[in-house]
Order: C-alpha cells, then structure tokens, then sequence
C-alpha cells in the first residue's frame, strides 16, 4: 500500500519493467499501470520499441519531458537505453519541485496522463469486460447439463470449441 500512495503524490515515475527479458517482450507490469492510475508522467526502460509499441495502443508518452527523442528506446543497445535513462533521471533530479509543478500542470501534459489514465481504468471497468468475454463463450442447455462454446461470436460461421463432457 505505501507504494501506491508514494505513487498517488507523486508527479513523474521512472520505471524499470521487469517483463522486457526475452527483448521482445512488449508487456507491461503493474509498475507501468500504476503509473496511468495514478496519472503520472513516466518514462518505463524496457525492450527497444516498447514506447513506440505503447503509443500502437494509444498510450501517450512523455520523451520530450525528459529531453529525449521518440525513438530513444529503439536504440538497438541496451547499454546506451539505460545510459539515457540514467540521463533523463538526473535532469529531473535536478529540477526543482516547483518546476516539475509547472511541467505536470501544462494542458498538454494534463491531456495526456487522463488519456493514459483512462485506457488504464478501462481495463478494470466489469462491463467493458463482460462484453468482451460474452464475444467468446456461449453456452447450450443440454436438459442434465450445460455445453460451454468458445468462439470468436462476432465473426460468422465461427467453429470455435466445446466442452459438454459436464459429468467427467
């Protein structure tokens, strides 16, 4: 729980991803998804590409904050990402607390952590959910026992899979 009220007071969040192993991986954790909930501006290190593939999904992100490029994170060595990292760490380390203040309160950047912060807490909304699921699974009434079908509903003549075996 700490973390999470740090977090909610907090203004820019540096984050490390811990999914980005395998230098494919575009995943995010709940580091990066605290960070949309608690509308901060972030700069994650992970696998090259992996702003560019957040910004594929509508996420808005913050280099020209940190004072670096788009692209920064398609640099092909990891040595380098993390040196520029490092950088745009410390050139936020030494600003002051009304400067980054200032930063955060720009229309702009407000725009953009309620953008994040909305494709965050969509994720969690029950209905949207819901509908989503009910795109896949439907169900018969077998009089003794239900037949479960997982199919791509939405798309016609959809073979999908069942599973009546209810009695094993």
């Amino acid at each position: 729980d700490e973390i999470n009220i740090q977090s909610l007071d907090s203004y820019i969040s540096f984050i490390v991803e811990s999914s980005g192993d395998s230098g494919d991986d575009l995943r995010f954790t709940e580091k990066t998804l605290r960070a949309w909930l608690c509308k901060n501006i972030f700069l994650p290190l992970q696998c090259s590409g992996y702003s560019s593939a957040l910004r594929n999904q509508g996420i808005q992100t913050f280099e020209d904050v940190f004072g670096l490029d788009e692209n920064w994170d398609e640099i092909d060595s990891e040595t380098k990402r993390i040196e520029l990292f490092v950088s745009a760490l410390e050139r936020i380390n030494n600003l002051s607390l009304e400067e980054v203040k200032q930063i955060y309160n720009r229309e702009d950047i407000q725009q953009r952590v309620d953008n994040n912060y909305r494709i965050g807490k969509a994720g969690f909304n029950i209905v949207n959910t819901i509908m989503e699921m009910n795109k896949f699974i439907g169900y018969e009434n077998k009089k003794t026992y239900m037949v479960y079908k997982i199919k791509e509903t939405e798309k016609k003549r959809h073979i999908g899979s069942r599973c009546d075996q209810a009695g094993k």
